[in-house]
């Protein structure tokens, strides 16, 4: 019996592309609560933290699938810049939206985000762990069997054609899937 506690961040991504579930939940644990640390940092409140909790784990998912073992860099260097991008996307894209002068929004590379590690507050490990169970399983009764596949394939790194292509659809069937997918897990979320 595998201690995957105790496993190489990088064997437990090989492991989560095999879908090992225990592996799963122990790399979304821990990424959970990064995220929740620099959505804190990046959040001008609570609902708007939520959501960008929300958009680092797509972040993360993204992470594990496009995670090259030969780079240079480690997995969770990697996947903390995942995570944080796709935060600041999303909060360019909310910028965008509502015209907020750009300078309300503190910089990643000013701010002083650490990598946390959850089992430093057993409480706060304890509810990132519970949450994390909570997200896979939104993931898995919220999208529809098509959703799910098209999601993962996005989420693997494979483009919209290439998708279209190995599930016999139209590039826009891909898009307007994806929406759906995506829309349906942040209504969830939030």
């Amino acid at each position: 019996m595998k201690d995957y506690e105790q496993l190489p961040e990088e064997k437990l991504v090989a492991l989560c592309r095999e879908d090992d579930e225990k592996a799963w939940s122990v790399l979304f644990t821990r990424y959970y609560a990064l995220a929740q640390a620099i959505a804190v940092k990046l959040s001008v409140g609570s609902a708007q933290e939520e959501d960008l909790v929300s958009e680092g784990m797509f972040g993360f998912l993204s992470a594990v699938y496009s995670y090259r073992p030969d780079a240079a860099a480690q997995f969770r260097t990697y996947a903390a810049v995942c995570i944080s991008n796709r935060m600041r996307n999303a909060l360019k894209a909310d910028d965008t939206k509502r015209r907020i002068p750009s300078n309300q929004f503190v910089s990643l590379e000013e701010s002083d985000i650490d990598i946390i590690d959850p089992d430093g507050d057993p409480a706060f490990a304890a509810a990132s762990k519970s949450e994390a169970a909570r997200l896979e399983k939104l993931i898995d009764v919220t999208l529809t069997a098509r959703e799910k596949q098209v999601f993962l394939l996005r989420l693997r790194g494979y483009s919209y054609q290439q998708i279209a292509q190995a599930m016999d659809l139209s590039i826009k069937a891909v898009d307007g899937t994806l929406q759906r997918a995506r829309k349906k897990l942040q209504t969830r979320l939030a």
